[in-house]
C-alpha cells in the first residue's frame, strides 16, 4: 500500500515540476517579446514559436495525452 502512496506522490511532484516549466517557459516568451524590433530580431521568432511548441507539449503530458493519443 505504501508503494501506491509514493507513486501517487511521485506522479504529483512530477506534475507540479511540468507545470512550473510551462510557467517559466510563458515568462521567457514574454520577456522575449518584449525584445522584438522591426529588423534583425528573427532569432526571437523563431526561439518564441520553439517555446510554444514546447509549452504544447508540456501541456499534453499534463492532461494524460501521449503522441501516440495525439495522432488518433
Amino acid at each position: 500500500m505504501s508503494d501506491n502512496w509514493e507513486k501517487h506522490i511521485e506522479e504529483r511532484l512530477n506534475m507540479e515540476g511540468r507545470q512550473n516549466h510551462v510557467d517559466v517557459l510563458k515568462t521567457e516568451i514574454e520577456l522575449l517579446a518584449s525584445r522584438i524590433e522591426e529588423h534583425d530580431t528573427g532569432h526571437l521568432h523563431t526561439t518564441i514559436f520553439t517555446l510554444k511548441h514546447r509549452i504544447e507539449e508540456l501541456e499534453k503530458e499534463l492532461n494524460g495525452e501521449t503522441e501516440e493519443t495525439s495522432l488518433t
